[in-house]
């Protein structure tokens, strides 16, 4: 079992040099309690098949082929896990480069279409860039060696982008439904309460009408 050969390309620090070290001391002690006393098993086998033996040259033989599951049991495990290493550090790299241009993509749509963000725009822009720091948090622990930490953190990171994207799909139709539906409730509004005005109910401390042309002024900024 060459763990050595299928893990050589992988930053071996942290997690993964730990993990490095325990598959190769599986691998080596698999060796040490199952090959070496198949072959010795093998070859008593052959000598007592030479005297004719054959009973005792079979419970040899029974025994080899035990030694030969058990190793193979064993270095199926050991290649599991290395697949599983190997499977982990893809996905890594594969979400960081989905990360990493969802971070100039979506910089560039509000930078694009600013308008159509309105408000929501530097907000947007203050999102999108504390992205970069926690990109650069993964780049340490990728270096470091911390691939479980690393998978976490981009899978975290992915999902978070991904939340922002959503969002930011659905700002610019929320506004234009905002222009287009508001005004028409908020004139409802001030009426409605000029009529409960005319029928006695104290409304003057709610100023209604200076909060409702606030509200008319955010949605025209918008």
């Amino acid at each position: 079992m060459k763990v050595y050969l299928s893990l050589s390309n992988l930053t071996l620090t942290g997690e993964t040099k730990s993990t490095y070290d325990r598959l190769n001391k599986t691998s080596e002690d698999s060796k040490q309690q199952y090959l070496k006393p198949l072959d010795e098993k093998i070859h008593n086998a052959e000598g007592l098949l030479y005297k004719f033996k054959f009973s005792q040259a079979q419970t040899e033989i029974d025994e080899a082929h035990e030694l030969m599951d058990q190793y193979e049991e064993n270095y199926k495990k050991v290649t599991a896990d290395v697949e599983q290493i190997q499977s982990v550090h893809k996905q890594n790299d594969k979400l960081y480069e989905a990360c990493k241009v969802d971070y100039r993509e979506m910089k560039r749509d509000v930078l694009a279409n600013r308008h159509q963000f309105g408000e929501a725009a530097e907000p947007l822009e203050q999102e999108i860039e504390s992205f970069v720091p926690e990109m650069e948090q993964y780049e340490a622990l990728k270096e470091e060696g911390n691939y479980n930490q690393a998978h976490d953190h981009i899978k975290l990171l992915n999902e978070d982008m991904n939340y922002l994207k959503k969002d930011m799909t659905e700002i610019p139709d929320l506004i234009r439904e905002a222009q287009k539906e508001l005004p028409g409730q908020f004139q409802d509004l001030k009426y409605g309460c000029r009529d409960l005005k005319v029928e006695g109910y104290d409304l003057d401390h709610v100023k209604v009408d200076s909060n409702l042309q606030t509200l008319k002024n955010g949605i025209e900024f918008c």
